[in-house]
């Protein structure tokens, strides 16, 4: 992700947003659809009537993603990102790390925490999912034809290769697909918090 982001600014290159953009909309054109159709029936309606959706925390949100995105460029990578770079002995990523893990504990545990807190506490709006609404094939019929409408869009322009790059953007479509729905498949047989119902009010898995 972040790669994909500072590439835009960077070198002019969309190549790796596009995937991302397109991995998204291929769920979103499919999942509500999907969704609503097993809750609506009665023996498949455990499977997803306990799915709960974390809320939404505007401020925080806003404030965190904001300073996220500023000492991503210091450390040079996400939260992710710089994990992997320790293996690539890069002694700059092992001192993000630790100051990574000090911040999760002072938002949580120490100082911070009351900024935490009041982040998550103003301005707070609870989502309801699509397959619960009055009218749930109405709204993921919408949602799908929407993000197949951007997708047709994304797809018929035309696909250039920044860099004299092999590899066009369109290729991804398929792999970033078949990970989303590959996901899903290994949640459900697996039988994880997420088909289990065990997803707390916070977003966090209980």
């Amino acid at each position: 992700m972040n790669s994909g982001f500072s590439n835009v600014v960077r070198k002019k290159d969309t190549t790796k947003l596009k995937s991302f953009i397109v991995a998204i909309l291929i769920q979103m054109a499919v999942l509500p659809l999907l969704f609503t159709a097993l809750y609506l029936n009665d023996t498949t309606r455990y499977l997803v009537a306990n799915i709960g959706l974390p809320s939404l925390f505007l401020v925080g949100t806003a404030i965190g993603g904001f300073l996220f995105g500023i000492f991503m460029h210091f450390t040079a990578g996400c939260g992710a990102g710089i994990f992997y770079k320790i293996g690539e002995k890069n002694s700059g990523a092992a001192i993000a790390v630790i100051g990574f893990v000090g911040g999760v504990y002072l938002a949580e545990k120490g100082l911070l925490k009351p900024l935490r807190e009041a982040g998550q506490n103003f301005v707070l709006f609870d989502q309801q999912a699509i397959w619960k609404m009055q009218s749930p094939w109405l709204v993921s019929s919408i949602v799908a034809l929407a993000a197949t409408l951007i997708l047709f869009l994304l797809f018929k322009a035309k696909d250039s290769k920044p860099g004299g790059a092999i590899w066009p953007w369109k290729k991804n479509r398929n792999f970033y697909r078949h990970i989303g729905y590959c996901s899903l498949d290994v949640s459900y047989i697996s039988r994880l918090a997420l088909w289990n119902g065990n997803y707390s009010r916070s977003g966090r898995f209980c």
